[in-house]
C-alpha cells in the first residue's frame, strides 16, 4: 500500500460536491495528493483544437487539464456521495439526538419533499446540534473516503487545515 497526503477538506469537498447541470468531475493525483477539478468545457476545447476560444479564467485550466489527459495512469476520478447515502446519514444523526422535539422536526423534515432543504432548515435554530452535524457528515465521509482509497491501495495521511 501507498501512503500518500491529501487534503481531506479538498477531498471532502470533491465528494459532496454536486451539480446536475455540469459534466465537470473531479480527480486525485495519485502521485502527489493534489485534487484537481477536471472542466468539460476545457477537455472538449483541448480535443477540438479550440483552446483560443476560452475565456481567460478557463485558459488557466489547460495546462493542468492536459497533464490529467495524457497521464490518466496518474488520476483517479472522484467518486461522488450519493443522495441515499446522504439520506441514510441524515436518519443516523437524528438518531444521536436527546431533544425531542427536533428529532421529530427532523423526521418531519426528511419525510416530506425537498428532505435535504427541509432538514437544514430544521436545525438553523439549533447551533450546537447543526455543528454536531457538520462533525458528523465529515467523520461519514472521511471513512468513506478511507475505504475508498484502501480499495485503491492508498493509504491517506490526512492534511488537516485549522
Amino acid at each position: 500500500m501507498k501512503k500518500l497526503e491529501i487534503d481531506f477538506l479538498e477531498l471532502e469537498d470533491a465528494m459532496t460536491w454536486n451539480n446536475e447541470l455540469s459534466e465537470d468531475y473531479r480527480c486525485l493525483n495519485i502521485v502527489t495528493g493534489e485534487i484537481h477539478i477536471v472542466l468539460e468545457e476545457v477537455v472538449r476545447a483541448i480535443k477540438d483544437n479550440n483552446e483560443e476560444e476560452l475565456s481567460c479564467w478557463q485558459k488557466d485550466e489547460v495546462k493542468i487539464t492536459k497533464n490529467i489527459l495524457n497521464n490518466e495512469n496518474q488520476f483517479i476520478d472522484i467518486p461522488k456521495i450519493e443522495s441515499r447515502d446522504s439520506y441514510r446519514w441524515m436518519q443516523n444523526f437524528i438518531e444521536t439526538l436527546d431533544n425531542d422535539v427536533l428529532v421529530k422536526d427532523l423526521n418531519d423534515a426528511i419525510n416530506r419533499g425537498r428532505p435535504f432543504r427541509r432538514f437544514k432548515d430544521a436545525l438553523v435554530d439549533y447551533d450546537k446540534e447543526n455543528e454536531s452535524r457538520f462533525k458528523f457528515y465529515s467523520d461519514k465521509i472521511k471513512i468513506e473516503a478511507t475505504l475508498w482509497l484502501k480499495e485503491r491501495n492508498i493509504i491517506p495521511y490526512w492534511l488537516e487545515r485549522k
